[in-house]
């Protein structure tokens, strides 16, 4: 199954300022990069901040789905992405 047939049949989680959604691996490229252009944020995290879309579509095609689940998290008022989510895949027993 391709990784984007798979996350299209994840559902939509709506709350009442903001909805979770999976990740659209064609076009959240480029909220993920505005949204990792926080420097405070790294600061927690511990990641580098990405210099280009480029890096930020080998980051997100390449290393995370093997590794996690990817949520973005929308503001429900204006649309707009203000964050992600990572969640580990469960190893295998």
């Amino acid at each position: 199954m391709e990784l984007n047939d798979y996350h299209q049949k994840l559902v939509v989680v709506p709350y009442e300022l903001v909805k979770l959604r999976p990740i659209n691996y064609e076009a959240d490229h480029i909220a993920w990069f505005n949204i990792e252009q926080d420097e405070k944020m790294h600061e927690w995290v511990g990641n580098t901040i990405p210099t280009s879309y480029d890096e930020v579509k080998k980051y997100l095609y390449e290393l995370l789905p093997e590794h996690f689940m990817i949520w973005i998290i929308e503001e429900k008022s204006s649309g707009e992405v203000i964050g992600m989510m990572r969640i580990s895949h469960p190893e295998p027993h």
